[in-house]
């Protein structure tokens, strides 16, 4: 048995950051973060797309109508001044639902905890939350109605998050999981929609910083990233084989191009190998899944995906 806990991450736009500034949250900040995901714990960070929702906005909105009600009583604004006020805030909600009415997506980001000690998860989550802070990003440990829709994306994105507050304790659980499960060969159903899954087998060996944000932000996708962290001794010595065997394809081949090829990987390899040994790094198993629900523009996707 495992517990999980999840951290909603409110994201950067790292094109407007200095390279210096982009370095640091990923070496300093970041990788803090993942290097406490070691041991039996493992993490998956996960993007969803949600529909936009200014419920909140307009709660605001309802808040200052009343405040205006309230000075209006007590004669501190005349009702012509509270006339133009509230025309004001009508004309904002107005905006508000316009942009609701368009179904306008935006992706989430979270960070998913996995391990058989819920104080394990929790030191990490708290600690990510207070590391996430210092390098100016707000996260939020889900609960309650935020965590129910957050499970509830991992299943279908056909439903109204406003869903959630109408349910009792009992409901919850089964409002969040699908009747029913099919798997074929090459997709999953559920509840009879079809649910297309596509795996990432090859990774570069070089990166730039946020080499992974296009995939990543592909509209209409469930990216889900495994991080499984390995045994630094078995690590260490699943490279140097792999370094050796490298060199004696090297030695057996003729073609330039193939020479130039292997000798980058044993460079990266090695740059791995140090930083295992010195640095205090942590190497990990990464998967990468993208799901795609099927619908009027799932081929579209596909194609962008591919």
């Amino acid at each position: 048995d495992y517990y999980a806990g999840v951290l909603q991450i409110d994201p950067r736009e790292f094109r407007l950051l200095s390279g210096y500034s982009q370095n640091q949250i990923i070496d300093v900040y970041f990788g803090k973060i993942i290097r406490s995901i070691s041991g039996n714990t493992k993490a998956s960070i996960v993007k969803i797309d949600r529909m936009l929702s200014l419920d909140a906005y307009k709660k605001t909105e309802a808040i200052k109508e009343e405040y205006l009600d309230k000075l209006f009583a007590a004669d501190s604004i005349t009702e012509e001044e509270l006339h133009v006020r509230k025309k004001i805030i009508a004309d904002r909600v107005a905006i508000y639902d316009r942009l609701e009415e368009q179904k306008i997506k935006k992706p989430f980001y979270y960070l998913v905890v996995y391990d058989s000690d819920q104080s394990v998860i929790k030191e990490i989550m708290m600690s990510a939350v207070s590391t996430f802070l210092e390098a100016g990003m707000t996260s939020q440990i889900l609960s309650g109605r935020e965590l129910g829709i957050f499970l509830k994306y991992n299943y279908t994105d056909k439903f109204n998050e406003s869903d959630v507050d109408l349910l009792s304790d009992g409901e919850f659980m089964n409002w969040v999981l699908p009747n029913k499960i099919d798997f074929n060969p090459k997709s999953v159903y559920y509840d009879g929609r079809e649910v297309v899954n596509f795996t990432v087998r090859n990774f570069p060996l070089t990166v730039l910083n946020a080499w992974g944000y296009q995939m990543f932000n592909i509209e209409g996708t469930r990216v889900v990233m495994n991080l499984e962290p390995y045994d630094k001794y078995k690590a260490v010595k699943m490279i140097d084989r792999s370094i050796q065997e490298l060199a004696s394809q090297s030695e057996t081949s003729f073609k330039a191009s193939s020479l130039i090829d292997k000798q980058t990987h044993i460079d990266t390899l090695v740059k791995v190998l140090r930083l295992l040994q010195n640095d205090n790094e942590t190497l990990f198993k990464v998967t990468l899944h993208f799901s795609i629900f099927t619908g009027d523009k799932s081929s579209d996707v596909k194609r962008n995906l591919k």
